[in-house]
């Protein structure tokens, strides 16, 4: 949830690609993923955003879009609509 507000804030996330996460960051689009326990690749990526000032703006830009777009509220009653209209039997 914390990733889906920061990205909503339009901040652009560095994260490990673990469960879900992927579903909201997508590598080199809108953020940066990297493997469980690659500190050192971790520190790489953490630098170059913090050296690439353009880069952080595309990132976040990008993360917002994908707010926007894919878990708005509107989104939400939409998706949950359709499946509980799926779902009636009667």
């Amino acid at each position: 949830m914390a990733i889906l507000e920061t990205m909503a804030s339009g901040i652009p996330n560095l994260s490990t690609n673990v469960g879900d996460i992927r579903d909201a960051i997508i590598h080199g689009e809108n953020g940066i993923l990297t493997a469980p326990g690659d500190v050192h690749e971790m520190t790489k990526q953490l630098t170059k955003l913090l050296n690439d000032p353009l880069l952080l703006e595309k990132y976040a830009v990008c993360a917002r879009e994908k707010i926007i777009r894919d878990f708005s509220i509107e989104n939400y009653h939409t998706n949950w609509s359709a499946f509980y209209s799926s779902s009636r039997t009667w």
